[in-house]
């Protein structure tokens, strides 16, 4: 049974990566394919991380195994809006490896407690929140481009982004009635990035990288706070990375 365990995270990986293989190949990719390939695969990676995580509290549990499923999901609807190129390629490589390096984690933290490395769990999930958010993004605002009600953009966007803070929350054991709160702040600051943003003519990938630096750099002034490290300095050190980044996205990229 152990030898079992060890062998999942290999096994998560390529199941993901062979659904976006069947995602390139198959054309037209209607509704009813994009659902089959893509929802079989995340439950069938849910239930053998279940596997891995089974020992652990029933909260843990669940947000150790919403996260590779979120991205294994926002993966696929990046790569659906998207004519087949290296980005797709780059993205399911991309995604399958941070997958198995995840679940290789959990593996080691559930099982092999003596070589777990603390907090990497804890720093590969912010990873997996910024890809989370990004993907989602990137679809939210193709969808834009394609008719779909403003208001409807704007708040699926902020509840993305909500659900990706409460994820950064709940990690950086930061109490419930504590975070409440910044979830409702966090939803308002990013209907208003969200409707902002999609007001200019960027490239959705653009568009979701401005979100996703805005993400960083709110999580990481949080993070800050809760762990009493806070300081002038570091606040501005946040926010000169985020600022910095994105003036170099703005001046280097690409505009629809």
């Amino acid at each position: 049974m152990f030898l079992l365990r060890r062998y999942i995270p290999y096994i998560s990986g390529l199941a993901i990566f062979a659904a976006f293989l069947l995602i390139f190949n198959i054309s037209p990719l209607t509704l009813y394919w994009f659902l089959a390939i893509g929802i079989i695969p995340v439950i069938f990676v849910s239930i053998i991380l279940w596997r891995l995580v089974r020992p652990l509290q029933k909260l843990e549990k669940i947000h150790l195994i919403l996260l590779p499923a979120f991205l294994s999901l926002g993966g696929f609807l990046f790569v659906s809006f998207n004519p087949v190129s290296l980005w797709n390629y780059a993205a399911a490589i991309g995604i399958s490896a941070l997958i198995v390096f995840f679940a290789e984690h959990i593996f080691t933290y559930v099982w092999n407690p003596a070589a777990y490395e603390p907090y990497s769990i804890e720093q590969i999930s912010r990873v997996l929140q910024y890809g989370i958010l990004f993907l989602f993004s990137s679809f939210i605002f193709f969808i834009i481009i394609v008719g779909l009600p403003f208001a409807f953009v704007s708040l699926a966007g902020a509840a993305v982004a909500v659900l990706c803070g409460i994820s950064f929350f709940i990690k950086q054991k930061i109490a419930p009635k504590d975070y409440y709160p910044l979830a409702l702040i966090l939803f308002f600051i990013f209907a208003q990035i969200f409707a902002v943003v999609s007001l200019f003519p960027f490239d959705p990938k653009v568009s979701a990288l401005l979100v996703t630096i805005a993400f960083y750099v709110f999580t990481g002034i949080v993070r800050q706070k809760f762990h009493r490290t806070e300081s002038l300095s570091r606040v501005q050190g946040y926010a000169a990375i985020g600022l910095a980044s994105m003036a170099l996205l703005l001046l280097t990229a690409r505009w629809r």
